[in-house]
């Protein structure tokens, strides 16, 4: 668990070193969109906590018919709630940008930010339910390994590499298809753990 926690830091630390060379207000702006991202993610932490204990007990009760469902209802709600994020914040971009900065430039990144980032809120949604579900079924070395291949394997790779073409708008895009890659890979593990315990549970 403490390892889950602390690559994600790492890899971030990262990425904010690559923002650094396009200067302050590209910084100001990568730290606006990572606060505004974290707040509309909240309802998504919070059924992660939640799947948890309903996800564990069930496991242990061998209702893994439950199981499948929880899965598959918090992957819905994951995916349609991302979905409206990127549908709101595309539309208040503008309007929720002037209230992190009077600089253009600064709103102009943070737009940008809006724009671009969200489209990965759902799949990376999906992929933390997947984290949770594997802890909830004690599988944390394998949450552990997803978490590593998001992170270092699809984030920081992937924005680095977008920066080299296309600069901060790579970098955002790259971010963008590394949480939405790491949504299937979480997928992946967690159908390929349930089946190794029980065929029906998939």
């Amino acid at each position: 668990a403490s390892a889950t926690n602390i690559m994600p830091s790492v890899a971030v630390a990262f990425v904010t070193r690559l923002i650094a060379e396009f200067g302050d207000g590209a910084v100001a702006a990568w730290g606006a969109g990572s606060r505004i991202s974290h707040f509309v993610m909240i309802p998504i932490y919070a059924l992660g906590s939640g799947l948890v204990p309903f996800v564990g007990q069930n496991w242990g009760a061998e209702r893994y018919d439950r199981v499948r469902q929880a899965r598959r209802l918090a992957y819905r709600f994951c995916f349609l709630w991302g979905a409206a994020m990127v549908v709101l914040l595309h539309l208040g971009a503008e309007s929720i940008a002037v209230h992190f900065s009077t600089d253009e430039a600064v709103i102009s990144r943070i737009v940008q930010y809006l724009w671009i980032v969200p489209l990965g809120f759902g799949m990376v949604g999906v992929f933390l339910m997947t984290e949770e579900t594997l802890n909830a079924i004690g599988r944390p070395a394998v949450a552990t390994a997803t978490t590593a291949i998001h992170m270092f394997v699809l984030y920081a790779p992937l924005a680095y590499l977008g920066t080299k073409g296309w600069q901060m708008t790579g970098l955002f895009t790259g971010v963008a298809v590394a949480d939405i890659l790491a949504g299937f890979v979480g997928v992946f593990f967690v159908h390929r753990q349930c089946h190794q315990r029980e065929a029906n549970c998939i």
